[in-house]
């Protein structure tokens, strides 16, 4: 019985694991210009960075998905047979994301191009997670003392220092300098989980 319930929380664990993501979604309908749907339009999503095209088709229903995006700038086009093609550029994807971003097409010679620069963020209205993202210029230009990134999470409503007013760990013997113990909307200071680029490097 009792490696049964090691087993159990063996499978508890990796579902834990399965349930952090280090990606985004992006996800739309395709419309004419009165908003009724156009199946079949084609649907390509290239990541700025790397050039790389993803495509797709709209389903019965003109709606498309692309899941488990890497973060970043990605630019939508759609097109159909007796539509003009339209092109939305800027599209910024950030960790855990669910971006919409709906095309709507207007009948017309299929070599037109329409191009439309994406909008600031919008509302992610299919999760429920609340998020902030400190961006690269804030990680950049902003003072750190000592450059320990962990101070950014300070930034974030409802982070508060553990402790002191900044989290600090002093006097440890176990604990590695420069160690930060935080709290999260009132949670324990041992249940943030720290990860680089996908990868988990620790939990405090």
């Amino acid at each position: 019985m009792r490696h049964l319930r090691v087993f159990s929380l063996f499978l508890f664990i990796g579902a834990l694991h399965g349930q952090t993501r280090d990606t985004g979604a992006i996800f739309g309908a395709v419309t004419d210009s009165q908003g009724a749907a156009i199946p079949g339009a084609a649907v390509v999503l290239t990541s700025t960075a790397t050039g790389q095209a993803r495509k797709a088709e709209a389903n019965s229903s003109g709606q498309f998905t692309y899941a488990s995006l890497p973060v970043g700038v990605y630019t939508l086009t759609a097109e159909h047979t007796g539509f003009s093609k339209q092109e939305k550029t800027g599209i910024r994807l950030q960790a855990n994301e669910n971006v919409r971003v709906d095309m709507s097409l207007l009948v017309g010679d299929v070599k037109t191009v329409i191009a439309v620069e994406a909008a600031a963020a919008q509302v992610d209205l299919r999760s429920a997670t609340i998020k902030e993202t400190v961006d690269q210029q804030r990680v950049v230009e902003l003072p750190l003392n000592g450059r320990n990134a962990a101070d950014l999470a300070l930034l974030a409503a409802g982070v508060t220092g553990y402790g002191n007013y900044n989290g600090d760990v002093r006097g440890s013997g176990f604990q590695p300098r420069g160690t930060k113990q935080i709290s999260i909307n009132g949670s324990r200071n041992n249940n943030v989980r720290y990860t680089l680029d996908g990868g988990e490097t620790w939990t405090i």
